[in-house]
């Protein structure tokens, strides 16, 4: 999740640069001292971070059973108990129905205003309900410091052998890998005050 969100910061200068200066204000108040109420403070940061696990979650899928018999009465779709779900987060990810312009990367879909028009269930990058990751919150906190880290003192841009658009490695299980892995070059940069 980190790598493509840096893959995708990479590809859109404008949001990278958004993302910087965020990071140069928030860590000025913090004496240039990376901490955790510093990292909170990075909602853009967090929003393109969200962003990124949209276009391309870890799990491209959730595997369920289904615990009791259940008729969806809309589609009179019967499940009966024991029958193994499979529910496919990148397709609702990417499904214009439920996001628009799922293809544009664009990181302002995560502020409060926008999201919450967003059906309940739709995005789950880290499951929901009482099955969902019991590590979101310290796996989100680790991604957003490591990014904060890096992009404090690097801008990144594609690699020559970066694609574009990277290929899920057909080997992949339920956490996906990406063929080639992500190529990027890291750029030294000196933090504006």
């Amino acid at each position: 999740a980190t790598s493509f969100t840096l893959h995708q910061l990479a590809y859109h200068p404008a949001a990278q640069q958004k993302v910087h200066e965020e990071i140069d204000a928030v860590l000025s108040k913090y004496n240039n001292k990376l901490c955790y109420d510093a990292v909170k403070e990075m909602t853009y940061l967090e929003w393109t971070f969200k962003e990124a696990m949209r276009m391309f979650p870890s799990l491209g899928f959730l595997i369920r059973e289904c615990a009791k018999k259940f008729t969806f009465p809309e589609i009179d779709l019967t499940i009966d108990e024991g029958v193994v779900v499979m529910i496919p987060v990148q397709a609702l990810h990417n499904d214009p129905k439920y996001f628009q312009n799922p293809d544009e990367f664009r990181p302002e879909r995560f502020s409060p205003e926008e999201f919450q028009s967003v059906e309940k269930f739709v995005y789950l990058p880290f499951g929901a309900g009482p099955r969902a990751c019991i590590g979101e919150r310290l796996g989100q906190m680790q991604s957003l410091a490591g990014l904060a880290g890096v992009l404090a003192r690097c801008e990144v841009a594609p690699g020559p052998s970066t694609l574009r658009v990277p290929r899920v490695h057909p080997a992949s299980d339920i956490v996906q890998c990406i063929r080639g892995g992500l190529p990027l070059r890291f750029i030294p940069r000196t933090p504006k005050p």
